[in-house]
Order: C-alpha cells, then sequence, then structure tokens
C-alpha cells in the first residue's frame, strides 16, 4: 500500500521482515482502523488504488452516477515526510458501504504479471500491480489494458 520511501523498511514488493512482524504482532488484521479514522471514527479509505480512482483521476466516488458523486464525497488527506507527500488516506463526507467495502471487495489488478502489449514481467515494485479500475465488470479489461502509468 502505497510507494516507497527511503524513510522506513516497507516496501510495495515483498518485504520478508514485514511479514514477519505482522505475523507476529497482529492478530486481527481487519478491524475497525480500516473504515473509520482512529481519531474521531469517520468513514475513510485507506486503499491508494481507490483514493487515486476517485480523486487523482477524478473519477468520482461514483463514476456512473455524477449526482451521487456530487452528494457522497471523498477529501484526500496526504501525510509528508521531509516535506514530500509519502502517504494518503481520504475521509468520506458520510458513511457508504458500497465505498467502505470497495476498498476490498474488489477486482484490483494488485499482482505481479505481464505487460500485455510487450510481454515484460511486471513485479510488485511497480504501480501497475495497485491499480483499481473503478468500472463496472465489462469495462475490467479495457481498464486494465489502459492503466499504462
Amino acid at each position: 500500500m502505497g510507494d516507497a520511501h527511503p524513510a522506513t523498511d516497507l516496501k510495495r514488493g515483498g518485504n520478508p521482515a514485514a511479514m514477519e512482524m505482522a505475523k507476529k504482532y497482529i492478530q486481527n488484521p481487519m478491524g475497525c482502523i480500516q473504515c473509520h479514522d482512529p481519531h474521531a471514527t469517520k468513514p475513510r479509505v485507506v486503499r491508494d488504488a481507490l483514493i487515486q480512482a476517485i480523486v487523482d483521476r477524478k473519477e468520482g466516488t461514483y463514476p456512473y452516477n455524477r449526482d451521487k458523486s456530487k452528494e457522497i464525497t471523498l477529501v484526500k488527506v496526504e501525510f509528508q515526510r521531509d516535506g514530500k507527500p509519502f502517504r494518503a488516506i481520504g475521509i468520506l463526507s458520510r458513511s457508504d458501504s458500497n465505498l467502505l467495502c470497495a476498498q476490498c471487495h474488489v477486482e484490483y489488478n494488485c499482482n505481479p504479471g505481464f505487460d500485455p502489449k510487450t510481454g515484460a514481467p511486471i513485479t510488485m515494485d511497480d504501480r501497475r500491480a495497485n491499480f483499481m479500475p473503478w468500472v463496472n465488470v465489462f469495462g475490467c479489461s479495457k481498464a486494465l489494458c489502459r492503466n499504462r502509468l
């Protein structure tokens, strides 16, 4: 989740030390903190790919319903280290199960694979391994092929 930052050992790709730490200390990986800000309990989005689809690519909270996108909004909050953004969360204007559940229950392109045009391998260090199409199932293949970050 998120781009690598030199100030931390956590990386986008496989990190054996982080995986061992998680296995040792994390008792319940899914909890309230995934969907609710721990300070104000406001509904939030923590998955980079969903925040990028809604805010950065300007597809809105409901890409097929612009009116609903105006009604339910997401504000991107970026955290910085050394004056540069390294992590973001999205705070929702109100709770919305479609958006909260979409963080996990979605067809992400979240695995290493290959570039369909060149056949070259795509590893977990590549940004394309964390892309949310944010389209219905019939547009998924087209959106994934269009994703040339």
